[in-house]
């Protein structure tokens, strides 16, 4: 059985409270409804945005049949997942920008985890929704509608734009244009899921840092490869 922190980290990620539901049960409503920790407003925004997928009809019929609240979490988060790679340009960029700013405030293992999508530790969970509260109240809400707007690419099966070797190749031009050569060959060797935790998140880092400022459509190329919708030529 796993933890209700592992659960939570499933749920903070991809968009759904469960800590709230944890903190209700420990708090008088009343109490709760005053709280003022930019943690605790955090977790209050996510419960809003549950409420808000709930009663999303195309969401609400992919969930039909999905009990209990960790099921239901991993639904979502597969559902964002699998419509990460289905998103427009400029949602695409948005969420880089976003997770630039978290990963910036979390260690090289808790980013690699993340990248990997493997299996998520306590102090991922903490580190996590700690970097998310960072991001304010607007920070959030942005994240909230990129999530909301990878399940709905999936569910409605939005095409999926897959890139080319060439494309990636040009795309890395660009990126040594940004950050010189070592650096840029430094991150297309830690693109790779059994790479070191720090080769990982420093690509990551680097990638969701610099490709929203390179010219189009190279920044996108690369985050689509990150995605994994790639193909050879």
């Amino acid at each position: 059985m796993p933890s209700r922190r592992s659960v939570l980290l499933n749920l903070v990620l991809f968009g759904i409270g469960l800590g709230v539901v944890v903190l209700l049960n420990q708090t008088p409503v009343q109490d709760y409804l005053s709280l003022t920790n930019p943690r605790e407003r955090t977790l209050r925004d996510f419960a809003k945005f549950d409420r808000k997928l709930s009663r999303e009809p195309e969401i609400a019929r992919a969930l039909q049949g999905v009990t209990g609240e960790e099921a239901r979490s991993l639904k979502l988060r597969e559902l964002s997942q699998r419509g990460t790679t289905r998103l427009d340009n400029d949602t695409l960029i948005e969420r880089a920008r976003i997770l630039s700013l978290v990963y910036s405030h979390m260690s090289d293992h808790a980013c690699a985890d993340i990248e990997r999508a493997s299996s998520y530790t306590e102090d991922d969970a903490d580190q996590l929704m700690q970097a998310l509260t960072t991001l304010g109240h607007a920070g959030v809400k942005r994240w909230m509608e990129v999530l909301h707007r990878a399940m709905l690419a999936e569910v409605r099966k939005y095409p999926e734009p897959i890139v080319t070797r060439t494309e990636v190749m040009a795309a890395f031009v660009e990126l040594a244009k940004k950050i010189g050569s070592k650096a840029a060959i430094r991150v297309d060797a830690g693109v790779n899921v059994h790479s070191p935790d720090a080769e990982l998140a420093y690509a990551a880092r680097t990638i969701y840092s610099i490709a929203p400022r390179l010219p189009e459509p190279h920044g996108v190329v690369l985050l689509r490869m990150m995605e994994g919708a790639y193909k050879e030529d």
